[in-house]
């Protein structure tokens, strides 16, 4: 019984994090496609709204240092790599939430965070994209290969 708890905990724990790595350390233990859903959708729904309690602390962190630095905003930050940045522009927050799963959820949370948007949109968009992407993977972790 203590083995199954430490697995599950192993994959949640996983999964808030990285999605991916969470699926994989599930499929490896063999799980049933339904457990690897509810794992990895309870692994990364906590991981963003843990984030997104943290975020608030590090965001302010973050601007007390950089007006020590006399940057006047936000945006005289250092641009983001390109490919975020093209996909926040073009996408928004939906895209954001679809590239969360190569992202991370840690840099996902951050981005929106420093956008300005309001923490309870955020939680909603990127909680389903991560739930889409756990639906997406245990349906393929169920087909034969």
């Amino acid at each position: 019984m203590l083995e199954v708890f430490a697995e599950y905990g192993s994959v949640i724990a996983t999964s808030t994090l990285r999605l991916f790595l969470g699926a994989g350390l599930s499929l490896a233990y063999g799980h049933h496609p339904l457990e690897l859903w509810l794992l990895t959708s309870t692994g990364s729904v906590l991981g963003v709204f843990l984030c997104l309690l943290l975020g608030n602390k590090i965001r302010s962190v973050w601007v007390r240092q950089m007006q020590k630095r006399n940057r006047t905003s936000i945006t005289d930050a250092p641009p983001p790599p390109a490919l975020v940045k093209k996909i926040w522009q073009r996408y928004g927050l939906w895209g954001l939430a679809g590239a969360s799963i190569f992202l991370g959820t840690i840099p996902s949370v951050a981005i929106a965070l420093v956008s300005g948007l309001e923490k309870r949109r955020i939680f909603l968009y990127l909680t389903g994209g991560k739930i889409a992407w756990s639906t997406l993977i245990a349906i393929i972790g169920e087909l034969p290969f």
